[in-house]
């Protein structure tokens, strides 16, 4: 996961549903219940109405019954809606249900309307808000926060393929609120209904410190990124830096915001000031902003994950005004989700950079002065001891096994897999087929990333997120848990490799710490991948992690070839054995696949196997290095390493596989489907494992409910059999399971 995610309710559920939904449109139901509606605000002379009521969502409305001179209805309808589009439109939405006063035939009057987030009622237990009393309000009058009367409702959001949430109480046997108390008690969630109300009002200060590889700019090699924040009360910008994809901006934006409600969405963009295009952008809530102020607060850094297509610069063409646009709050937000671009797909493995950044709520109330938007630049002192030490460089070796149920074509026949941490990536050889039915890897690649860091901040006392005490010693996990997700893309390519016509078929993004963990569940299980400095004993980790002096070679050395005694590693040199044990944190994952690969919906992206280790240089090396200094560069222990093959299980060096068999008892199949016109089925059973033969029985004619009464076999299967392993045991004396 990023280093930090800013809202749970919201990216969590788009990427959800992009995953499940192959990142394409959804399908949602939209039920609501109006019960009863009570004290209404008369239009007519007689203190009655005409009540019409609507139910509107996405611009699509459906109308009840008039109620002809009524102050109290009991409207008992359900307005049902189905919804399709991309869940980052859907959960920004809200349902609205207005109230209208039939006067004339063709023009009702407008009384007011509740307004249910989206985001709230998906997020509410069942998907449902259940059924109570909400005020009616006009959100555009001079009194928005005035009750205009009273409804009973309530809502509810499923899939299509899911079971609907069920009111359990029927609104009949449902205690009426007594309105007469002092204040009313009505609402059980906090102003669901309204986007705007002149009770309380807020500065949220927006702290942008730095930026961090963030996107180039269209057809060139850097950009020109600065910050731009969006609420529903207008926009704040921030002054760009030129020719920069890691910015300093040292800026505070104040944006001011008036009774905000839970479904609120705040965004934070970085958007390029050449080509007035969205580099990344960051989406938070009112709801999540509010309950974890405290996190938020302290800054961080924040990895943003950019959509494939984002536009929202036709708002913002007026210049000189705070909002761009001549609308009431909630309607600039509609038009924000109407006016994206966001049809089609969105990729979550498009790295858009990481931004140090600090929010922070500031009440305002009467005496204190009304909120007001600012851009503010910060002094040196609040800034310049925030990640401005020597950039820590991180050397990871990915070693990559095998691919299975990999989707290839007959021109691009190989498979090539590709790391990326960050917008560094590296690449490895592509593999064909082998006999058995996987692509055969058992090779190693390194990349080299850097990333900043703070002496301070980046947990050198083994305390997570609190400040250095002077002991010097240095726990590491804290800084690679937020490192920026591992994204691994596999592509199908031509067999000689030349990756001119690479597809990608399939993908996994994962925590860098769940790659280095592997089938490890516990930080301790780390420490057998993850390599500080040269030795244990002078690292500053209290001899906690081993260092890579036993692997590292002189000048033109080459590293010994493997052997059966010692298959990697040195076999004088026991520390070699165990940091080259490429089997350590060995993984399989289940790739997965959107809109952006080459193969259909229903098509199986595959399987991969892979590992990976971390070498983490002292800091005291990294201060020396260029270009923070004149020392020499560092170098990579893995390099020489790394042009040797990977044993592989079932080599004579290892022998780390066994033979097996699979029997399956077949007797009788019932209500099968005929595929011909006379719908009567003539069927046999397959057994299949791997790329293995497979075994298949007798045809049983002209019957749907089939007979068979056999035994299948597949003989002659090999099972691979990876040792517990143990850092005190060679690799011949480890017993398998």
């Amino acid at each position: 996961m990023p280093s930090f995610d800013p809202i749970p309710g919201y990216a969590d559920l788009c990427h959800k549903f992009q995953i499940d939904n192959d990142a394409r449109d959804c399908a949602w139901n939209i039920i609501t219940t109006v019960w009863e509606t009570r004290g209404m605000m008369s239009h007519h002379s007689d203190g009655a109405n005409n009540l019409i009521v609507q139910v509107v969502h996405d611009g699509i409305f459906s109308n009840s019954k008039l109620f002809q001179n009524e102050i109290s209805s009991v409207i008992n309808k359900v307005f049902k809606k189905e919804y399709h589009g991309q869940p980052a439109d859907f959960f920004l939405s809200s349902v609205k249900i207005k109230f209208f006063t039939q006067k004339l035939a063709l023009f009702p009057d407008y009384i007011g309307e509740v307004n249910l987030g989206v985001l709230d009622v998906y997020l509410a237990e069942g998907h449902m808000i259940p059924m109570q009393w909400f005020p009616i309000v006009n959100p555009n009058s001079d009194l928005p926060a005035e009750p205009l009367g009273f409804a009973k409702l309530n809502c509810v959001i499923n899939t299509l393929l899911e079971k609907g949430a069920v009111q359990k109480r029927a609104p009949d046997a449902l205690a009426d609120w007594d309105l007469r108390r002092d204040p009313p008690r009505i609402l059980q969630i906090p102003r669901l209904n309204l986007r705007k109300v002149a009770a309380h009002q807020y500065n949220i200060k927006f702290s942008f410190y730095k930026g961090f590889d963030l996107p180039f700019s269209p057809g060139r090699f850097s950009a020109d990124p600065g910050i731009r924040v969006i609420t529903a009360c207008g926009v704040v910008k921030g002054d760009p830096q030129a020719n920069t994809i890691r910015p300093n901006w040292n800026v505070l934006i104040q944006a001011p915001f008036y009774e905000p409600n839970y479904h609120d969405l705040i965004f934070c963009q970085v958007v390029c000031a050449t080509s007035k295009q969205v580099l990344s952008q960051l989406v938070l809530s009112w709801k999540e902003l509010v309950c974890n102020q405290d996190r938020f607060r302290e800054p961080r850094w924040i990895d943003i994950y950019q959509r494939e297509q984002n536009n929202f610069d036709r708002l913002f063409t007026i210049p000189g005004t705070l909002t761009g646009v001549d609308q009431s709050p909630s309607q600039f937000l509609e038009q924000i989700s109407a006016t994206s671009q966001y049809k089609g797909y969105s990729s979550p493995i498009n790295y858009g950079g990481r931004v140090l950044l600090g929010i922070e709520l500031e009440p305002r109330k009467f005496e204190t002065g009304e909120p007001s938007p600012a851009n503010i630049a910060m002094k040196p002192k609040d800034c310049e001891d925030k990640w401005s030490d020597p950039y820590q460089k991180c050397m990871f070796r990915f070693q990559i096994f095998y691919g299975e149920g990999l989707n290839t074509t007959a021109s691009l026949s190989a498979v090539t897999v590709e790391f990326c941490i960050g917008r560094k990536s590296v690449q490895c050889k592509p593999a064909s087929k082998a006999d058995n039915g996987t692509f055969e890897f058992y090779a190693a690649v390194e990349l080299e990333c850097d990333f900043p860091f703070d002496d301070m901040r980046d947990n050198p006392d083994g305390l997570p997120g609190k400040l250095s005490s002077g002991s010097g010693v240095w726990n590491p996990a804290h800084f690679v848990r937020n490192l920026p997700d591992c994204v691994v893309k596999v592509y199908r390519t031509d067999p000689v490799g030349v990756g001119m016509f690479n597809e990608l078929i399939g993908f996994w993004r994962g925590s860098v710490m769940s790659v280095l963990l592997g089938r490890g569940d516990d930080w301790a299980d780390v420490q057998d991948t993850v390599f500080v400095g040269m030795s244990k004993f002078d690292n500053g980790t209290g001899e906690t992690y081993m260092g890579v002096e036993s692997i590292m070679l002189n000048a033109g050395d080459s590293a010994p070839s493997p052997t059966k005694k010692v298959p990697w590693g040195d076999e004088f040199l026991p520390d070699s054995r165990k940091i080259m044990h490429p089997y350590l944190g060995f993984q399989v994952r289940e790739l997965q696949r959107d809109a952006s690969c080459k193969i259909a919906k229903e098509e199986h992206a595959g399987f991969l196997s892979f590992s990976a280790k971390l070498w983490l240089p002292t800091r005291e090396k990294c201060a020396n290095a260029p270009p923070f200094g004149s020392g020499p560069p560092i170098l990579s222990p893995w390099k020489e390493w790394n042009r040797l093959p990977i044993p592989k299980p079932s080599s004579d060096l290892l022998h780390w596989y066994a033979g097996f068999s699979i029997r399956a008892h077949v007797y009788q199949a019932k209500q099968l489907q005929g595929r011909g016109e006379s719908g009567v089925a003539s069927s046999f059973v397959r057994l299949r494992y791997a790329n293995y033969p497979v075994a298949e029985s007798d045809t049983v004619h002209l019957t749907n409910n089939p007979t068979y009464d056999t035994t299948l076999t597949l003989s002659d299967l090999e099972m691979i059999l990876l040792p517990n392993v143990h850092v005190s045991q060679l690799p011949s004396e480890r017993s398998a399971v």
